[in-house]
């Protein structure tokens, strides 16, 4: 709107009234709330706009700015379709004010699992562990399938009755996922090489959806476990802690019927190891598409695996000998929370030829972490 002035540099009556009319319309029109300035029409749209779309629109300009929601609390403490939430589900934080200080100054461990089965013994060793429960969260995730649902079904009924058991409860905090969709790695490929790879990038996006949907800014540790590990030392997460490495991960073998333990190949084994630098270099000539799943169809590629990096006498003594890694597993390995923060996620696409675990790994490593094993430190899988 231009605006003409006087010869002598003075605003015009005529323009002025006219000003003033428009500043006593935008009066009338906009009202103050709760020091919140708010249209009736842009909130009623708001409104009807998220019945029927359940979305909300925030409008670009500054100028306007929607009331601050009321959250009432519901007698079954649910979270219906109307859009209204529960006030005890949402928790604030201000990460300006949020240091790496905060995250050193707690001890707080996030467990996380890809729950594809259900194991008493598991939950035996959980809370057979010495560290503080109070300071360890747990995150599983479900698969939508009908097997998924019976271990939900147990999952909730296990964790009710651990909670349950102490007036506020035995861990800080328990989050249970279902995933979004159902794994179709046995449907649709009859290719065992095809399979697997489907396999694994499905695997890899459950681990991403965990971790970014359970992690916190207090959590300054992340220890992923497998569903069926059924016996650690009670200090096992003091022990991988004590290592101070950004990544370790622990040696998982299969205890016989005998009760000793046994030097066996465990699959998830086979994704901790050391990179031949032969076939490293052999590597550059696959085209970037190309996926490296050794055991899977007649790739050889000649790694040092933790096996056979294992004491065969005096384990004990050589317990918390620690080695450099090129590739971890997820069965029992801790990360340091700042390395998933600084973006090392589960690629379910090629990363520099892998995928899922070994692709975290080499994420890690282009992060410019370093990952490490403990090959006499032994776990065991049921």
């Amino acid at each position: 709107m231009a605006i003409s002035y006087g010869s002598n540099g003075v605003l015009s009556a005529k323009y002025f009234i006219y000003l003033i009319t428009f500043i006593s319309l935008c009066l009338l029109f906009f009202k103050f709330e709760n020091e919140t300035l708010r249209t009736d029409w842009l909130f009623k749209y708001n409104i009807d706009s998220y019945n029927r779309e359940k979305t909300y629109y925030f409008p670009f300009s500054k100028r306007f700015k929607l009331p601050k929601y009321s959250y009432k609390k519901l007698d079954d403490n649910s979270i219906p379709d109307s859009g209204r939430v529960v006030e005890e589900h949402i928790m604030h934080y201000n990460l300006d004010y949020l240091s790496r200080t905060d995250i050193i100054n707690t001890n707080n461990v996030l467990i996380l699992t890809i729950a594809d089965t259900f194991n008493e013994k598991y939950w035996d060793n959980l809370l057979n562990l010495s560290f503080d429960k109070k300071s360890l969260e747990l995150g599983f995730m479900v698969l939508p399938t009908e097997d998924g649902d019976n271990i939900l079904k147990q999952l909730e009924s296990k964790i009710k009755d651990i909670q349950n058991s102490k007036e506020n409860g035995i861990f800080k905090k328990i989050t249970i996922l279902r995933a979004n969709s159902a794994p179709n790695y046995f449907i649709k490929e009859n290719d065992d090489i095809k399979r697997e790879l489907t396999k694994r990038k499905y695997m890899a996006a459950l681990k991403n959806e965990l971790v970014t949907s359970t992690i916190g800014p207090e959590n300054r540790y992340i220890l992923w476990l497998g569903s069926e590990i059924t016996e650690t030392p009670q200090s096992l997460i003091e022990d991988l802690i004590s290592a101070k490495k950004p990544v370790v991960t622990a040696n998982i073998q299969k205890r016989q019927n005998d009760n000793k333990g046994v030097i066996s190949f465990e699959y998830e084994n086979s994704k901790t190891w050391i990179e031949n630098n032969n076939w490293r270099s052999h590597l550059s000539t696959y085209p970037s598409n190309f996926v490296v799943m050794e055991g899977i169809g007649d790739i050889y590629t000649g790694r040092v695996h933790i096996d056979h990096l294992m004491k065969k006498n005096n384990i004990e003594e050589f317990r918390f000998t620690i080695i450099g890694v090129d590739s971890v597993s997820m069965a029992c390995t801790l990360i340091q929370s700042d390395v998933h923060r600084d973006g090392a996620m589960f690629p379910n696409f090629p990363f520099y030829h892998f995928v899922d675990t070994e692709g975290f790994s080499k994420m890690v490593k282009r992060l410019n972490y370093n990952l490490f094993a403990l090959p006499n430190y032994i776990v065991y899988h049921s």
